[in-house]
């Protein structure tokens, strides 16, 4: 490999911060953590369930995940009659991990000397990855400017408002996996495949003047949204008129068509791929 060529190890996501700095302290290649999203029930890279049962192979980026279904038993001598499999009584989803979520130990991973960080988009709705990535970057940016006022950035600590937004992106809950330790019972969603997601994303700004959004959900005239852009906090607006681009009033636009949408108060300078979201159950 020539001396001018850049390296980077992406870091398996059963390590540990201890051994994370461990492995920084004894190579100059350039480090990237997985920071936020899925989880595999197996160890990286090892798991074949996908494979197994529906032929997509999970480590060629296929993964169908199996291990978010619902199980149930059945006996080979009694075929046809299924049996629940329950752990404690809380459910049949015995293999379904939360997600990782490393927000809040940020300080720590840039203090380790990481270079990278690794955001989950596979799979994944462009509202999610859009919103999760907005926060992450919020986040180092405010962490930038701490240490520019001259605070010690092992010593940061997250201010709970970037807690509370990245929650609203939230599909399984969060674990931390192995940043302190091995995971426990706490760290999986036995009951449910997922929770409740408490906003959804409505749209994507293509143009800014007029205002033409590409709908990713439904949205209709008196519909409260909120403009997500560079900096975390939201910009909250009522939307009080859609037209098709040609000009032609809607009262109600669905997903997967170009609108022109006015709002009250206008979104101040609205910018290209932004995202439109809404409070989930609010539309009319």
């Amino acid at each position: 490999m020539a001396a001018n060529c850049r390296r980077k190890v992406n870091l398996a996501r059963e390590l540990g911060i201890e051994e994370i700095r461990q492995i920084r302290a004894a190579t100059a290649v350039e480090l990237e953590v997985f920071v936020h999203g899925a989880l595999c029930i197996s160890y990286s890279g090892r798991c074949m369930l996908s494979n197994y049962l529906t032929g997509r192979d999970a480590n060629r980026g296929d993964c169908a995940q199996p291990c978010r279904y619902s199980y149930r038993l059945v006996e080979e001598k009694r075929p046809g009659l299924f049996f629940p499999v329950e752990e404690d009584g809380r459910g049949t989803y015995i293999f379904n991990s939360r997600d990782l979520c490393l927000l809040n130990r940020l300080p720590q991973l840039v203090a380790a000397g990481i270079d990278s960080l690794k955001i989950e988009g596979r799979m994944k709705a462009v509202g999610y990855v859009g919103g999760v990535v907005r926060v992450y970057r919020a986040a180092l940016d405010w962490m930038r400017e701490q240490v520019a006022a001259g605070s010690e950035v092992s010593r940061l600590v997250i201010p709970e408002n970037f807690t509370r937004e990245i929650r609203k992106f939230g599909t399984r809950g969060w674990t931390e996996n192995f940043f302190d330790g091995p995971p426990d019972a706490a760290d999986m969603l036995h009951d449910r495949m997922r929770e409740d997601q408490s906003w959804v994303p409505v749209g994507i700004v293509r143009r800014a003047d007029p205002l033409v959004i590409e709908t990713r959900g439904v949205l209709s005239p008196g519909d409260r949204i909120e403009y997500l852009g560079r900096h975390l906090d939201a910009v909250g607006c009522t939307v009080v008129a859609i037209a098709t681009e040609e000009g032609r009033f809607l009262e109600r636009a669905i997903p997967g068509g170009r609108v022109v949408i006015r709002t009250e108060p206008l979104i101040p300078n609205p910018e290209p791929d932004s995202l439109l979201r809404r409070k989930s159950g609010e539309e009319e």
